[in-house]
């Protein structure tokens, strides 16, 4: 086996099992979130707050973060990417740093108070 050739399976497979791992869990807790929610009739409370930002911080992480990693393995295998697709990913992952906060201060109350009174 050539070293070079070995040395991008490894990158290829390394890489690609922890953002399936990751894709995987994220999907798993909206699952979970998806279904607590329709459960809940009503007004659902804290618990059902806690659950839609879980669930808004989950997909705004899968949303900002795969392409990057879709740029990433493509770089793994050598294949060319355009410029304007690496600045896109890019800027997806600083507005997810953005969203963040935001999503915390339209979920819950408790946080949106405090943000406030500073």
């Amino acid at each position: 086996v050539h070293p070079r050739k070995f040395q991008q399976t490894a990158g290829i497979i390394l890489s690609i099992v922890p953002i399936i791992l990751i894709l995987l869990t994220n999907i798993w807790i909206l699952f979970i979130a998806g279904s607590y929610t329709r459960k809940r009739t009503g007004r659902g409370g804290p618990k059902r707050s806690a659950v839609t930002m879980v669930a808004c911080i989950c997909w705004a992480f899968l949303l900002s973060w795969t392409p990057f990693l879709a740029i990433w393995i493509c770089d793994l295998c050598h294949i060319k990417v355009p410029p304007i697709c690496i600045t896109i990913a890019e800027h997806a992952i600083t507005i997810n740093a953005v969203i963040n906060p935001v999503i915390y201060t339209a979920t819950n109350n408790t946080f949106r108070v405090f943000l406030i009174g500073l």
